[in-house]
């Protein structure tokens, strides 16, 4: 996808209606929603930790159960299991049977093989939902988690932060920490080398300051000695009083590019590199590469009778013997990556998935790749053949029929390996066609034609998407605004001539009465809650747009758009989830906090005859999910779309708060510190719509150069924004 996510700490909350879910789980499979399912890669093993004769697996596709003895695997994820997060970072088992989890967007979670309890910024002193990159118990059992530049603990009532990290980079990152036998955190951020000792932080060297290693470790050995890894530098390690760096060149290491480290009990040195698993003595190291075709690996885990237990970069849990390694796969689904570009129903029902790596199909009654290479696009013609586009390889299209398959390349067709078909379309007339970043392709069974801005009136040579209407005239959306083409005339809509949004049109879809609906990107081409146009409809004369600030929309950001059979018209979003609307505005969202949906990044959405919902995710996978089947009450969200604002930030001595909305609301407003305290509780006010702006008075309450949380219950809403209180 050419855009680019903007997911930050300031960005906009979605401001819904927060439900309360009961979890009545009576076995290990039993789902918090029932009707919806999560398909995903494992893609990343990104922690392994031991309970009995289970091996638990985080892996940024859910969370994985595998026995040792009998082999079963189960598999936990947002639909089946209500985890925070199927992205998931790292993982620690605790002794009273706890699995300790953090994500990569919504927090971290407590699951006990049945239920899960969620931990985010919203309900707790968790200082980020995102990055949490690792989580750990001390001996007293409180939980460490390491959130973008933040180091908290959690005692079970009260939440601590601190805060590490230099400001030379946008994120700084902690990439890793350990714990040593006196209880001190060590870790590795954009500090350097740090440790808090006796509830004080403090940089111990500045070693890799400035770098963000995503992929680096921090290890206390057996004899308290603390072991660093930092991406594309080596191996560091600290005895108390001398940092040792041990590297490609002066060293027996393979690589430089060290992802993990552990100690059996023998407290040899084992690490998992880019060229698989290294036992390290100094002077002598043994490299064991797996049977993958990347052998990289990303985390370790010694196990009894001397097996390493290894995740790998590719997906694969694997165990070595000291000899050879076993390959366990993890995954629920045949997907070889989790970010889904096209999804489609064929006539029989059939659901076809182009990912960034291979092209599925699902079946009543099998899963199971039939491309291994990206696919960008997927069509079905009038006469039942699958049109593929792909991404990779001297092969841009194929078409799949009884006949078999017909190969499409730079010799037999307009395309080559520049080429990106963004879209594939069949006409009334069974012509197939394409929006590529050259222009439009027509295909007729025979030979193609080529509309560019060099030979037609089309706007642009940048096509996103296409669609035809009752009357087969071809409409699209491009880099410089919204076209028709019937046959002969071109007719374009920008901002120039037209109430467009913007003039990047990259989602359409047209309504059984003509109308068209389309979305708008940011100029600037940048993909979150507050960018883009909004929701468009167009009935040939007049546009009227649905955004955040005049509707119950979510994100102005949208990716895709379907209308079913009762006219509803769904949103796949950026940042808001799945949400729908029925035109007669009454608005409905399916989000993170109240339904399986595996993440609120939403990158297409079709379905199929039995009314299920399949949507394609940026970096998690496919939901499945029924309408007609959902239990659970979801978020009605009326005309007032109470977007919030605080203002100045930061905050001196008066808090302003101006809250959209049509309707006249009371408001109650409370600061909380990053620990989840209560500071104090600021008078009711009303608002309505000629008077959406509430101020505080905040002298002598709070304490300066410090962040807090204003939340306010807003009638049946709740909303929560940080701020940070400087009164000098």
């Amino acid at each position: 996808m050419p855009y680019s996510f903007l997911i930050c700490s300031t960005m906009k909350k979605l401001l819904i209606i927060i439900i309360t879910i009961c979890l009545n789980l009576t076995n290990l499979l039993s789902q918090s929603y029932s009707s919806w399912a999560n398909y995903s890669f494992s893609q990343r093993v990104t922690g392994i930790d031991f309970m009995n004769n289970d091996i638990w697996i985080s892996t940024q596709g859910g969370l994985v159960k595998y026995n040792k003895k009998t082999g079963e695997k189960i598999y936990y994820n947002r639909a089946n299991s209500n985890l925070p997060d199927n992205n998931l970072l790292s993982l620690f088992c605790n002794v009273n049977g706890d699995i300790w989890i953090s994500g990569k967007h919504y927090g971290i979670g407590k699951f006990n093989d049945q239920q899960c309890t969620i931990y985010n910024q919203s309900n707790s002193g968790l200082p980020f939902d995102q990055l949490n990159t690792q989580i750990k118990l001390d001996k007293n059992g409180n939980v460490w988690i390491a959130s973008l530049r933040w180091m908290t603990k959690f005692d079970g009532s009260n939440w601590k932060t601190w805060t590490t990290g230099s400001d030379i980079s946008a994120w700084p990152l902690i990439s890793g920490f350990d714990i040593d036998n006196n209880g001190v955190v060590w870790l590795y951020s954009t500090d350097g080398i740090g440790k808090i000792e006796n509830e004080k932080y403090s940089v111990v060297s500045s070693i890799g300051s400035g770098l963000i290693a995503k992929n680096g470790n921090i290890k206390i050995d057996n004899v308290q000695n603390v072991w660093i890894a930092i991406e594309n530098i080596g191996l560091y390690k600290y005895n108390g009083s001398t940092f040792t760096l041990y590297s490609t060149s002066n060293s027996c290491l393979p690589t430089n590019n060290i992802y993990a480290i552990s100690f059996d009990l023998q407290n040899n040195v084992w690490l998992a590199t880019a060229e698989g698993l290294v036992k390290f003595d100094i002077s002598n190291c043994h490299l064991y590469k797996p049977p993958l075709p990347d052998t990289a690996l990303l985390c370790l885990k010694p196990g009894n009778n001397d097996t390493i237990w290894c995740g790998s970069f590719s997906g694969k849990l694997l165990c070595f013997d000291g000899t050879d390694f076993t390959s366990i796969d993890l995954s629920n689904s045949p997907l070889m990556d989790n970010n889904v570009l096209d999804i489609i129903v064929d006539s029989n029902n059939n659901t076809w998935v182009a990912t960034q790596k291979n092209v599925v199909k699902k079946t009543s009654n099998n899963f199971y790749s039939v491309f291994n290479k990206k696919g960008n696009a997927i069509a079905q013609d009038k006469d039942g053949a699958i049109w593929v586009a792909f991404g990779s390889g001297d092969t841009c299209l194929l078409k799949m029929d009884f006949n078999g398959n017909t190969v499409f390349d730079s010799i037999n067709s307009p395309f080559n390996k520049k080429t990106i078909i963004k879209c594939l379309k069949v006409d009334n007339n069974n012509h197939l066609w394409a929006a590529t970043n050259y222009g439009l392709f027509e295909y007729n069974g025979v030979s193609f034609a080529n509309y560019n801005t060099g030979n037609s009136d089309i706007p642009s040579n940048e096509i996103f998407e296409i669609t035809f209407d009752k009357d087969n005239i071809l409409w699209g959306g491009s880099s410089n605004g919204l076209f028709k083409f019937n046959g002969a005339n071109w007719l374009v809509w920008n901002t120039e001539n037209s109430a467009i949004p913007t003039n990047i049109v990259n989602g359409l879809y047209i309504a059984p009465n003509n109308k068209i609906w389309f979305s708008c990107m940011d100029e600037k081409r940048i993909a979150g809650i507050d960018y883009g146009g909004g929701l468009t409809c167009f009935d040939g004369q007049t546009m009227v747009t649905y955004n955040k600030s005049n509707s119950g929309l979510l994100a102005n950001t949208i990716f895709g758009i379907y209308i079913d059979k009762n006219n509803t018209i769904w949103l796949a979003t950026c940042g808001a989830g799945l949400m729908n609307f029925d035109t007669k505005d009454k608005w409905s969202a399916y989000n993170v906090t109240n339904s399986g949906i595996a993440n609120n990044f939403v990158q297409g959405i079709t379905q199929d005859k039995s009314g299920n919902l399949w949507m394609g995710h940026n970096d998690a996978g496919i939901s499945v999910f029924n309408p007609d089947s959902f239990q659970l009450s979801i978020n009605k969200i009326d005309n007032c779309n109470a977007s919030f604002m605080i203002f100045p930030n930061p905050v001196r001595d008066e808090l302003y708060v101006k809250i959209n909305t049509n309707v006249e609301k009371n408001i109650v407003a409370q600061i909380y510190d990053l620990n989840g305290r209560l500071i104090c509780s600021l008078p009711n006010q009303k608002i309505n719509q000629n008077n959406p702006t509430i101020h505080f008075k905040l002298q002598n309450v709070l304490h300066s150069n410090q962040m807090y949380i204003l939340r306010l219950l807003c009638d049946s809403e709740q909303l929560s924004k940080k701020f940070l209180f400087d009164n000098k």
